[in-house]
């Protein structure tokens, strides 16, 4: 599904509104731009001992020094508007601060960041609110949808329900990504099973963010109005199998 979009198809989206330019707050205001190139170049910048709760992140998430797993910059800047939304910009800006991200905080939209600052940022923030990573992946994969469907509705009218959605998000909208990324590191989603019970899906993915994807499914059943329960079960691969159970009709969102 979009992490579907999340760390590929988002970028050739957001590359249509011409909107590049620049994130910066406060904080990260008073760094030079050229350090979002140390994500790039491999840098780490580690926060102080003491200072995030990792214990939710799996071990596999937390050691992010090797090379890939890129993400691009719209999709930090999506998070970042969903903290300030959903909190306030002043907590964005402690977040920041207490995640000490290479990037400074500062993403331009097709800029490529390396994953680990978003387990640096949702681990701050978790530090922060007290909610579990996963509830913020979630609640992020919730926003991405809805971002989604109001920016880019094409890709949601083409597909008149939300299993049919899934379904094309490989064939289809990774398809559109790689057109414009040749080298973009998508996820994958492959659809095991599709009838009138609803749907079994298998995530792949280098990043491990199962509960992103979590989110977007529900987020995309929410626009499609479609009550579903998602069930998640992770193996011992790094893949995760979403088993959608289809169930009545709710209100679209």
């Amino acid at each position: 599904m979009v992490q579907m979009c999340i760390l590929g198809a988002a970028a050739r989206m957001w590359i249509a509104t011409g909107q590049p330019g620049v994130r910066l707050f406060p904080m990260a205001a008073r760094r030079l731009i050229g350090h979002g190139s140390a994500a790039n170049s491999g840098l780490c910048h580690r926060p102080r001992r003491g200072r995030l709760d990792w214990s939710a992140w799996p071990l596999r998430a937390r050691c992010w020094r090797a090379k890939g797993k890129a993400v691009k910059g719209l999709v930090f800047r999506e998070y970042l508007d969903m903290v300030e939304q959903r909190f306030s910009p002043a907590l964005a800006d402690r977040m920041i601060e207490m995640a000490q991200v290479p990037s400074g905080g500062a993403y331009t939209n097709v800029g490529t960041y390396h994953h680990g600052e978003m387990v640096q940022l949702v681990g701050a923030l978790s530090t922060l609110t007290g909610l579990t990573a996963p509830a913020l992946l979630r609640a992020f994969g919730h926003h991405l949808a809805a971002r989604f469907a109001a920016l880019y509705p094409a890709f949601f009218e083409a597909q008149p329900t939300m299993f049919g959605f899934l379904g094309s998000v490989d064939s289809v909208i990774h398809a559109e990504v790689r057109k414009i990324y040749p080298d973009a590191e998508l996820p994958r989603f492959d659809v095991l099973r599709h009838d009138e019970d609803g749907m079994t899906l298998v995530y792949f993915s280098s990043r491990h963010l199962g509960d992103l994807a979590h989110g977007l499914i529900e987020g995309v059943a929410l626009h499609y109005g479609q009550a579903v329960s998602v069930r998640p079960k992770a193996e011992a691969s790094g893949s995760v199998i979403f088993e959608v159970v289809n169930h009545a009709d709710v209100t679209p969102a």
